[in-house]
């Protein structure tokens, strides 16, 4: 087996045990998830749209089963060094006294097929991994289109 052959093994493992990103390479996390997204029902949610901005703010807009809807915003964080890679979404601002309880903690990737999935922990723990099954906090993505 000839020595590009063996890397591109090795490459293509790297790929199945960190997961595949859509991302261009050249592209960091911060950046391609900035835009609108749709975020999938579950038991809890109808509907809902998660906005990322380009200067570190988000938005999330959710409607439940109950039909109330409601919007929290704030500032992100993300920590791409860390594996999976870290997500906070701050209610008023990241990293100030008694933020662990208005934080909501995750980790987030992106899917083979575009989609970007978050988990969230109920807790102020962060998730260490994705469950096999999706739960309540778990966020399935979908990039909407935006007309300008």
């Amino acid at each position: 087996m000839s020595r590009s052959m063996i890397i591109l093994v090795m490459l293509s493992g790297c790929l199945l045990i960190f997961g595949n990103t859509v991302q261009a390479a050249d592209e960091s996390v911060g950046q391609a998830i900035i835009g609108h997204w749709s975020i999938t029902p579950n038991e809890a949610r109808t509907k809902g749209t998660l906005i990322f901005n380009d200067n570190g703010t988000y938005e999330r807009i959710e409607t439940d089963k109950d039909n109330s809807s409601y919007s929290v915003k704030g500032p992100y964080k993300i920590n791409e060094k860390q594996h999976p890679c870290a997500i906070d979404l701050c209610v008023d601002k990241c990293g100030g006294a008694g933020s662990e309880w208005t934080t909501l903690f995750g980790i987030l990737r992106f899917l083979d097929n575009g989609q970007l999935e978050i988990q969230f922990s109920s807790s102020s723990e962060r998730p260490e991994a994705f469950p096999q099954k999706p739960d309540l906090g778990t966020y399935l993505l979908t990039r909407k289109a935006v007309k300008e």
